[in-house]
């Protein structure tokens, strides 16, 4: 039984509100080294050097992870001025500013059984890019609702940042696309009712 969308939660947001310049990607969540910020980290600097115009905002807070791993890193990449860090809890009412703000959130993780991140980000309506688990292709249909990069590598990473970058057009089809199936195959009376299938069925 799947997670429920937090559509009842929140305020959906429009996407594009705007287009950002720079492109604005999004990690957000606990920063485990499990979610593999480094490999996006290094992504972001072969973007970088492809001329492109990104910024990346992290917004979480560290759990069994030392961050400084990735300030090094960002500072070793010459990345400070183009990633901008939020290495702290995010409370409830500041979530949505961060989501508005971004053009593409990316989750590359290196493991996942189930991603409340995921199912926020297509809550608040935005394109999603996430590494080729299992898990996330259970969501997440290549090119129609969201997009996948091979999981640890940056360099396949990267190439997918720049393809969305130069298509912005598949972005707005992947959100729109997304926003449609959180609202039908993850709309809380649909769990609802596998909830109370499932309990009948051991009853």
């Amino acid at each position: 039984i799947p997670h429920g969308n937090y559509l009842p939660f929140i305020e959906s947001l429009i996407y594009p509100a705007k287009r950002n310049v720079p492109f604005r990607v999004l990690f957000f969540g606990q920063i485990k080294t499990v979610k593999g910020l480094d490999v996006l980290i290094k992504a972001i600097k072969l973007v970088k050097d492809k001329s492109y115009n990104v910024e990346l905002v992290i917004a979480g807070k560290a759990w069994k992870s030392d961050l400084n791993l990735y300030e090094e890193l960002i500072n070793d990449l010459k990345l400070s001025n183009d990633i901008e860090t939020h290495f702290r809890y995010i409370k409830d009412e500041e979530i949505a500013s961060f989501y508005e703000g971004a053009d593409l959130v990316i989750l590359p993780y290196r493991e996942i059984y189930q991603s409340g991140v995921l199912l926020l980000t297509m809550s608040y309506g935005r394109p999603v890019l996430c590494s080729d688990l299992s898990p996330f292709k259970e969501f997440v249909a290549q090119g129609e609702n969201g997009f996948l990069f091979r999981s640890e590598d940056h360099e396949d990473l990267a190439k997918q940042i720049c393809y969305l970058i130069d298509h912005p057009e598949a972005l707005i089809s992947a959100a729109n696309q997304s926003n449609l199936m959180i609202r039908q195959k993850f709309d809380w009376s649909n769990i609802g009712q596998l909830t109370k299938d499932f309990y009948e069925q051991i009853l």
